[in-house]
């Protein structure tokens, strides 16, 4: 790996200390959390800051996110262009069952909370919007489950003994029962591709953590 790849992995390690709970931190707490040394931290916050990805609080000398950082967030969430439409589904969603709702995507080997409406029943978990997690809950099981390349994917968990489904290899509107309602393909893009990428894995309430887990670590080796 060339030393400016280096720099780059570096300065990500810096930038991804901060998230909703963590909006401040100091040059301590992201040596802390980065393993870098202070040196290395100061001089990549320097080049941070002069691109405005950080700025740097003049009173307690701790470091926060900067505007770019704010711009590039800001722009990854409108090329979405779901927010204001998946707001609505989590509230109708949270109103209609008391339970909080959350929508989340896979990012590497967890997930990302992107949009969340949280229940106002103190017994519910309060989740911010940008939290992380591992993919070891049922919301990652399904996310695991959205994979481009089902039928290799299948293969390689059956010779590891474990079992996989595909209930609807073709859309409802493509099959020759529902011919006569003369739809064709393209027409519910979302339903094809649901169809073309999703397997059903195991899930139910008797799996133990290690076999979870041993489930999720096979995926990984064939997705990575």
């Amino acid at each position: 790996m060339s030393s400016d790849i280096k720099v780059i992995d570096k300065a990500f390690k810096i930038i991804g200390c901060f998230d909703e709970k963590n909006k401040s931190a100091s040059l301590k707490q992201i040596a802390l959390i980065t393993k870098l040394n202070k040196s290395t931290i100061i001089r990549i916050c320097r080049s941070l800051i002069k691109h405005e990805f950080l700025i740097k609080n003049e009173i307690d000398g701790n470091y926060q996110l900067g505007f770019n950082s704010w711009k590039i967030g800001s722009t990854y969430n409108s090329t979405l262009n779901i927010a204001s439409e998946m707001k609505s589904i989590l509230s109708n969603i949270c109103n209609e069952t008391g339970m909080s709702a959350s929508y989340w995507v896979k990012a590497g080997q967890k997930k990302i909370c992107l949009y969340r409406v949280n229940s106002t029943s103190e017994i519910n978990h309060y989740i911010p919007e940008g939290s992380t997690a591992p993919l070891v809950s049922a919301s990652g099981k399904v996310l695991l489950a959205f994979l481009s390349d089902k039928k290799n994917i299948a293969n390689e968990l059956k010779k590891k003994g474990i079992p996989t489904s595909i209930f609807y290899p073709v859309s409802l509107h493509l099959q020759d029962c529902f011919q006569y309602l003369n739809y064709k393909k393209g027409d519910f893009p979302i339903s094809e591709k649901a169809c073309n990428e999703v397997i059903s894995l195991p899930m139910n309430s008797f799996l133990t953590y290690d076999q979870i887990n041993y489930v999720i670590s096979e995926i990984k080796e064939h997705t990575s």
